[in-house]
C-alpha cells in the first residue's frame, strides 16, 4: 500500500511484491550520474544523483528503517544528488535504483531482507517518503505494520516488540501490529528487528535464510 500523507493515520502495508532490480557493478563516486539510467542500478558509498524529487527545494533528509539517513539535494538544472550516511555518521554502502519517477535507496543492511521478501521495497522509496512528509524535519518516526505467521504469534511476542517501537496497536484481523518507530532510536530498532542474523552464522544453508526477530514474518 502506499503511504500516505502524515496528516492521516498513515501506515506502511505489507506487500509480498519484490521490485525487479537489475545489478550492475559496484561503483564508488561522488555525483555519480544516473540520469542516463532507467529502471537500473548503481551502487555509491558517498552520493549518487537521482530524479524525481522536489527540485525546488535544497536538501531533505529522511531516515530509513535500517537508520540510514539520505540526503536528497536539488541539482538546479541538472540531475539531484542522492547521499547516504549510515548509524555511524560515515558514508554507507547502499544500491541506489530508479523505477519510473521514484528513487529507492537500499542500504547494504537491508538487501537480504528485501530480496527475501521480508521488508516492503517502499520503505526504501526516498521519493514518496520525502513526498509524503516522512523527512526528519517533518515526523519523528516512520509508521509500519509488522505481521505475525499467526494471531497467536502475534500476542505471544506483542510483548518484544524491537526497541524504539512505539504507539503500537493490534490489527486482529491480518495478524499484525501497527507501530511507529522512533526516528532517534532507528538504529536500535534495526538491530532488534534483524537480530537472528548472528545465530544464523553457524546454521545449515536452509536453516541460515534470513528472517526478523520476535516472530516477525514481514514489514
Amino acid at each position: 500500500m502506499r503511504l500516505t500523507h502524515p496528516g492521516r493515520h498513515r501506515l506502511l502495508a505489507i506487500t509480498t511484491a519484490l521490485v525487479a532490480l537489475t545489478a550492475t557493478p559496484s561503483a564508488v563516486a561522488a555525483d555519480l550520474d544516473l540520469s542516463t539510467l532507467t529502471d537500473n542500478v548503481a551502487r555509491s558509498g558517498s552520493a549518487a544523483t537521482a530524479a524525481g524529487t522536489e527540485a525546488h527545494s535544497e536538501s531533505h533528509t529522511v531516515t530509513l528503517l535500517t537508520g540510514d539517513q539520505v540526503t536528497v539535494t536539488a541539482g538546479g538544472a541538472g540531475p539531484d544528488t542522492v547521499s547516504v550516511q549510515g548509524p555511524d555518521g560515515l558514508r554507507a554502502d547502499a544500491r541506489i535504483t530508479r523505477q519510473g519517477e521514484d528513487t529507492y535507496v537500499y542500504p547494504s543492511s537491508a538487501d537480504t531482507y528485501v530480496g527475501a521478501g521480508l521488508l516492503d521495497p517502499e520503505l526504501f522509496n526516498v521519493t514518496r517518503l520525502l513526498a509524503d512528509g516522512y523527512g526528519d524535519t517533518h515526523a519523528d518516526g516512520l509508521p509500519l505494520i509488522v505481521s505475525y505467521a499467526s494471531a497467536a504469534r502475534r500476542k505471544s511476542d506483542a510483548t518484544s516488540l524491537p526497541e524504539g517501537a512505539t504507539g503500537a496497536r493490534a490489527l486482529s484481523s491480518i495478524n499484525s501490529t501497527a507501530l511507529v518507530q522512533d526516528r532517534t532510536r532507528a538504529e536500535a530498532f534495526w538491530s532488534d528487528l534483524t537480530a537472528p542474523a548472528a545465530e544464523a552464522e553457524s546454521a545449515t544453508a536452509a536453516e541460515s535464510a534470513p528472517k526478523l526477530a520476535g516472530g516477525i514474518q514481514k514489514v
